[in-house]
């Protein structure tokens, strides 16, 4: 069933009252004359993400309200301007933020990492998965193009902001410091560190579980990393993501085919030194984020080198 947007219900005022009841109340209790219930989606989750069924004549519709910087909301907010231009992706229509709360349409579906690996496991049509593949690919440079600066960014100055942002040296002892830095080490001298690039809007996060399945397409969600920076990192998170031989053990022609599909589209040419570059950054950011905690992973960085 197509869940229909809420903002014709909610208003500043009715966000304000249900943000104050969330943040203060319990689950399972009535929150107003349009809510039916409101629950925990993930029982015990890190982060409180509550799912509201309101019901306004005859029509029911479903929000979700969780824990949000106004910086991510804004950020929400600004990729559903940009991407009302790309009908094959959408985000879930924001519909107001109050008390650090962040209210927004519910999209039910699988993620488009489920459809991957049914795929791997003949569960699931493979020319629908080359479609969505194809837009994520085509959405990627439709971002960049819409978005691009006039300021310019290396991969080095990408690096740098990284480190900067993410408190690299706060997870990181200096012996796996050092033993990055070898490896970028190996890039000098072959212009791919310095190389400029027109700064764009990226998503930071462009991974197969951050995009819901619909029957009528793919939504784009989770706005936390969003930042200005390298055009083609998104492009290539997403690549790796699904490459990637220690995380996800996705079909490997999957990955073939987006970096294929990716090539044809891309607004900045991107070349195998800059695919076994990004390769190092993205096995680094994972160590970071603790998806990877054992350092034999660090071999898989080697190899991009190696290779």
């Amino acid at each position: 069933m197509q869940i229909a947007p809420a903002k014709s219900v909610l208003d500043q005022s009715e966000i304000n009252r249900l943000a104050l009841a969330i943040t203060s109340r319990s689950a399972n209790c009535r929150l107003g004359p349009f809510v039916v219930e409101a629950y925990p989606l993930l029982k015990d989750a890190p982060q409180r993400l509550v799912l509201i069924q309101l019901s306004a004549g005859v029509q029911a519709m479903q929000i979700v309200a969780k824990p949000q910087t106004m910086h991510e909301y804004h950020q929400h907010c600004r990729f559903q301007a940009i991407l009302q231009g790309y009908p094959a992706v959408r985000v879930p229509e924001p519909l107001g933020y109050a008390h650090g709360i962040g209210f927004m349409e519910y999209v039910p579906g699988p993620t488009l990492l489920e459809k991957l690996l049914q795929c791997q496991y003949g569960y699931e049509d493979t020319a629908t998965l080359s479609a969505h593949l194809r837009n994520v690919a085509k959405l990627q440079a439709y971002m960049v193009m819409k978005t691009q600066e006039a300021a310019t960014i290396t991969i080095r100055a990408f690096l740098e902001e990284q480190e900067a942002a993410y408190h690299f040296d706060m997870f990181f002892s200096g012996a796996v410091q050092e033993r990055f830095s070898r490896l970028f080490h190996r890039f000098e001298g072959r212009h791919a560190l310095d190389r400029p690039f027109p700064r764009s809007l990226m998503h930071g996060d462009f991974a197969p579980r951050n995009f819901i399945v619909t029957p009528e397409g793919l939504v784009l969600i989770d706005f936390m990393f969003v930042r200005s920076g390298l055009p083609i990192w998104d492009a290539v998170y997403f690549y790796h993501e699904i490459s990637h031989p220690d995380y996800f053990t996705v079909a490997p022609e999957a990955a073939a085919q987006f970096r294929l599909l990716y090539e044809e589209v891309a607004p900045v040419p991107i070349d195998n030194e800059l695919w076994d570059l990004m390769g190092v950054i993205h096995t680094r950011n994972m160590l970071r984020h603790g998806i990877q905690r054992n350092l034999q992973h660090f071999e898989l960085a080697q190899r991009y080198v190696e290779e």
